[in-house]
């Protein structure tokens, strides 16, 4: 199946052909695949505090991913 995944920041560097132009990419994965898989197989680490979106919604590692999803991915924000 295939999911369109966006990284954002320094997660960025994980994505297939980071150097090209824009934040996003299409990615074909075997079904099922769950969030944790995707992150796997781009080799993001997962104990890596993160924010993620399906479709616009916030989702969890272990949600199911369906063609045509739209994945972003964005680091933890902190501060004080």
């Amino acid at each position: 199946m295939q999911i369109e995944i966006k990284l954002l920041t320094q997660l960025k560097q994980y994505l297939p052909d980071p150097d090209l132009a824009g934040k996003s990419r299409f990615l074909d994965i075997a079904e099922p695949a769950t969030v944790r898989e995707v992150l796997e197989k781009l080799g993001v680490p997962v104990d890596m505090p993160k924010v993620i979106m399906i479709n616009e919604r916030q989702g969890a590692l272990d949600d199911e991913v369906v063609p045509h999803d739209r994945l972003t991915i964005l680091p933890s924000v902190g501060g004080g």
